[in-house]
Order: C-alpha cells, then sequence, then structure tokens
C-alpha cells in the first residue's frame, strides 16, 4: 500500500477535519500532531529514495512551540521564507532566544498549506523535511503556523553536565 494513501488514511483518523479560525496555531492540537508524527517515526518511512528505519518518539516541548510560532509570525509579517531571517538569524540563534539550551537543533518550514495534514504531507514528500522528522537525535519538537507560514521546530537539549563551545548551526541539505 503506498505510503501517502496510508499516511491519508492515518490522518483522517487521528487528526480529523477540525477546523479553527486562522488566529490559532494550528487546525489539530499539539496532542495530534505528536501521534501524527510519532506514528511515522514509530513504523519509518522513504525519504526521497532512502529508507528510513523507525526511530524513538518526540515530544512536544513549548519553548520550541514559541520559537517555531514567533518565526512563522516572523515570515509572515516580513513576507520572507527562508530558514535564515532578514537579520541572518537561524534556527540555532531562534532556539537560544527562548532559552532552549540545544545540542542539536533542526527546522522545517511551509509555505501556503492550509491544514496540519497538508503540511506534514508536503514535509514527508520533501527528502530533507522528511529526514528532519526521521532525525533519531532530534528528542523534542513544536510547531507553530501563521496564516500561510508553517514552521517546525527539532531539537535536544545539551546534557546537564556540559557547557557549549563555540555555538555554530550549519543547515544540513
Amino acid at each position: 500500500m503506498p505510503m501517502r494513501f496510508f499516511l491519508f488514511i492515518f490522518c483522517s483518523l487521528f487528526i480529523g477535519s477540525n477546523v479553527v479560525s486562522a488566529q490559532t496555531s494550528s487546525d489539530v492540537s499539539p496532542e495530534q500532531m505528536v501521534r501524527a508524527i510519532n506514528y511515522v517515526r514509530a513504523n519509518g518511512c522513504k525519504c526521497g529514495r532512502k529508507r528510513m528505519p523507525p526511530v524513538d518518539p518526540i515530544r512536544w516541548n513549548v519553548k520550541l512551540e514559541k520559537s517555531a510560532s514567533d518565526y512563522a509570525r516572523e515570515m509572515s509579517r516580513t513576507r520572507r521564507f527562508d530558514h535564515v531571517s532578514r537579520n541572518g538569524d537561524n534556527v540555532g540563534t531562534r532556539l537560544d532566544r527562548v532559552d532552549y539550551y540545544w545540542r542539536y537543533s533542526g527546522e522545517n518550514i511551509g509555505l501556503g498549506q492550509t491544514s496540519f495534514r497538508q503540511a506534514f504531507e508536503d514535509w514527508l514528500n520533501s527528502k530533507s523535511h522528511c529526514e528532519m522528522i526521521m532525525d533519531p537525535r532530534m528528542k523534542d519538537m513544536g510547531i507553530g503556523r501563521a496564516g500561510k507560514y508553517w514552521v517546525q521546530h527539532f531539537g535536544v537539549v545539551m546534557p546537564a553536565d556540559s557547557k557549549r563551545g563555540r555555538m555554530r548551526y550549519t543547515e544540513n541539505d
């Protein structure tokens, strides 16, 4: 059975077709988003031509939700669709701003989708976005939406006894 069809059925069953106002961050709850993403993570999938094995579940993180929502609003306000903001900030800088002390971080962005289901399907159909969803290093996630702009932030916090040396973030395309 094709993954796209299976994902559609899964999303229909678990997410439903709730419609809310454009002021809210999404058309589904954080729990429903995590459930959909963890289903794919638990079963593995194909990202492009690469078979991705199952990985551990991911958790919702309110700091990542805030950083994702803030960046979605910024892209909407500036009408700029890019992983790097107008002033040069990247996802690492955005996570620092909300006091998420990250060891690994990542970001998926989307433009034009009218529902989480559409954004999620588009991310899974993009090799680099799908690989970010399936990255076994990522333990936390948050999603934000502003109008037609979607942002998904990922991360894992530094171990408590660690100190960060030079902070450097590079895009992993």
